[in-house]
């Protein structure tokens, strides 16, 4: 099955109803429709053909939606980039990927100048809107032709990739994750079945379409069903509980520090959010305390989910299930979960084990990386480096990660990425990066330096404005910590994340750390 017939049903029934919302814009099922196939069309005529890798560097706008469905129509991958990334990661994944062309915000314009000249795959960059340093042939706009976009789906097989983002795991540099139109499929029928979703859902989140959280567990399964996906532009709070009461939101999700911020917004109030139905949030843990504030602010109770770029959201709590304290929930339809200790045999019940995951939603692999594509699977399951405990009535409880992921507004940052910069500045000769709590972001990455000279070691300040030109803000350091040796300082004899982390939240707390400069 192609993607681009996902909302066929809601086209063929309710073809001006509105499909998605995005920001003060929005489009009905016939205009996405209409919009995605002179999209195809335009691709089509750019030369762009079944398996070529498309770039999509832009915000959330309407634009990229229309993009996602013309590649599916067309068998192209949509390849999207996260918004705040750097030049550098920006021309790491797009090399790895080969891919061929981009689209892009003009006001991503100085991340993307001069990055064709350093790509032998890219044959172009085009641009949704112009500015005065953008010609007019470099625009996108000139190739779309809404009078003759009947333009048929081409065939593809269930295992063809329809769309690949570059993630950090929990190891090395970043991914090309790699899902098919079958996964995507699976994902957007399981998510629809879990949450009972009708036409009649409106389904807002925070999060941005370049993400897969964005796709798989509210885009694609909301337009499967019929009903509303709703998206913001920016990431003002203040315009998030009007948002919910304008649309009359049904489901909502957002990280954990985004609901902190929205119910503690002066102007919110419990009317805003009369017509929600059930809320989430993921991407690291979510405090007992916040769901217990957003139970006294808006009257329902704010569900914890489980979810991962490779699989989509794959665990939740769906109204009616009765909800747990501290729970992130159950398996979501069609998706297997098993528990395991170190040799991967099941842990007994009221265990931690490590979470392995099963399901047609899972990615097909890592795009063109068969060792670590191997090594993310075990005879079929999934390991997810995520570990938690099964009740009585399996319900399942977060525990933590056996993975070295820090996860910092709801993102991950992979410590040997960080690393991998650092140690490329001509004054570290070794660094060691962990995560540390921060009560604003969930997570602060913290540093590790040994010096090259110790007697001239880099200042915080030097090494931050080094880190800025390499890394998304996100990912840079925010504490430093000099050593003159990795051995016999009492600090790790060998490479320990678990204790150093320890160390590093200590040296946070007594002051001890260099701030980032």
């Amino acid at each position: 099955m192609n993607l681009c017939t996902l909302f066929e049903t809601a086209l063929i029934n309710t073809p001006d109803k509105t499909a998605v919302v995005c920001g003060d814009e929005r489009c009905t099922y016939a205009e996405l429709d209409l919009h995605s196939r002179a999209y195809a069309l335009a691709f089509k005529k750019l030369g762009l053909n079944k398996g070529d890798r498309l770039g999509l560097f832009m915000p959330n706008r309407l634009e990229i939606i229309y993009c996602y469905f013309a590649c599916f129509r067309l068998g192209i991958i949509a390849t999207p980039t996260r918004i705040f990334s750097t030049t550098a990661e920006l021309l790491y994944a797009a090399g790895k990927c080969g891919i061929k062309m981009y689209i892009v915000d003009s006001k991503l314009l100085s991340v993307v100048d001069g990055i064709v000249e350093q790509l032998p795959d890219l044959e172009r960059i085009l641009y949704l809107d112009r500015n005065d340093e953008i010609p007019a042939d470099q625009l996108l706009e000139p190739y779309l032709d809404y009078t003759g976009s009947k333009i048929p789906p081409v065939s593809v097989e269930p295992d063809d990739p329809a769309w690949i983002v570059y993630t950090s795991g929990s190891t090395g540099r970043p991914k090309g994750v790699t899902h098919t139109h079958d996964s995507f499929y699976a994902n957007a029928v399981y998510r629809d079945k879990t949450l009972h979703h009708s036409p009649d859902h409106v389904f807002l989140t925070t999060s941005f379409l370049c993400h897969c959280a964005a796709s798989t567990s509210i885009l694609l399964p909301i337009l499967h069903a019929g009903g509303t996906a709703v998206f913001l532009q920016d990431e003002s709070v203040e315009i998030v509980p009007a948002m919910i009461q304008k649309h009359q939101v049904t489901h909502a999700a957002s990280s954990p520090t985004f609901w902190m911020k929205i119910i503690s917004h002066p102007d919110c109030s419990r009317d805003h959010f009369s017509a929600l139905q059930y809320a989430t949030s993921g991407g690291d843990g979510v405090p007992v305390s916040l769901q217990d504030d957003f139970y006294a602010m808006v009257g329902i109770p704010l569900t914890a989910s489980v979810g991962m770029t490779e699989c989509g959201g794959y665990m939740t709590i769906p109204p009616p299930l009765e909800q747990k304290r501290g729970s992130v929930g159950k398996p979501i339809r069609g998706v297997e979960v098993r528990l395991v200790d170190e040799e991967y045999n099941d842990v007994p019940q009221g265990s931690i084990g490590q979470i392995l995951v099963r399901g047609r939603n899972v990615m097909s692999g890592y795009w063109r990386d068969p060792e670590n594509t191997k090594a993310a699977f075990k005879k079929g399951w999934f390991i997810t480096g995520d570990l938690a405990r099964r009740d009585d009535d399996d319900y399942y409880y977060f525990a933590g990660r056996c993975k070295n992921t820090i996860i910092r507004d709801a993102s991950n940052v992979t410590p040997d990425e960080v690393e991998y910069v650092l140690n490329h500045h001509q004054a570290v000769k070794q660094s060691i990066v962990v995560g540390v709590p921060d009560a604003k972001h969930g997570q602060a990455v913290f540093a590790f330096i040994q010096p090259d000279n110790p007697e001239q070691p880099p200042t915080a300040k030097e090494l931050t404005a080094y880190a800025r030109t390499n890394l998304a803000e996100r990912k840079e350091p925010g504490y430093y910590f000099f050593v003159s040796s990795f051995q016999g300082e009492g600090i790790m004899d060998k490479i320990n994340r678990k204790k150093l982390e320890k160390k590093a939240a200590q040296l946070v707390e007594a002051g001890k750390a260099q701030a980032a400069g």
